[in-house]
């Protein structure tokens, strides 16, 4: 549920974010809202701040209408990647989904990896 942070294993990210409770729910996942109440609580209390979200689906990457509605921050320029085969597959970004939210909204997949990186 947690990204690497600051080079951290992760394991000691786990240990930074605390462990997840979600349970599974039609086609998904649904996390403890508790869990992400502590985890906003805590990264605002170290001056932190979500960039990415990034999951996996089972075939083609795609962003599904879930995807599209609940993003974990609304926030224009906010990224989402989904990797193909449930992350079986070669470490790769290249058959993954990456896309940026919109002011309006909406979603637009970009052409690359190095097109979702804003520096």
């Amino acid at each position: 549920m947690c990204g690497v942070l600051d080079g951290a294993t992760e394991r000691g990210c786990r240990r930074w974010c605390g462990a997840s409770t979600s349970q599974a729910v039609a086609f998904g996942y649904e996390v403890d809202s508790n869990w992400l109440t502590h985890f906003w609580i805590r990264l605002a209390t170290l001056g932190r701040s979500v960039k990415a979200q990034v999951h996996t689906h089972p075939g083609e990457a795609f962003h599904s209408p879930v995807d599209d509605k609940w993003p974990i921050v609304s926030q224009a320029g906010f990224l989402s990647v989904v990797i193909p085969n449930l992350a079986m597959g070669p470490s790769s970004l290249d058959t993954a989904w990456i896309g940026r939210l919109r002011p309006d909204g909406t979603w637009v997949q970009v052409s690359s990896a190095a097109e979702a990186v804003l520096l």
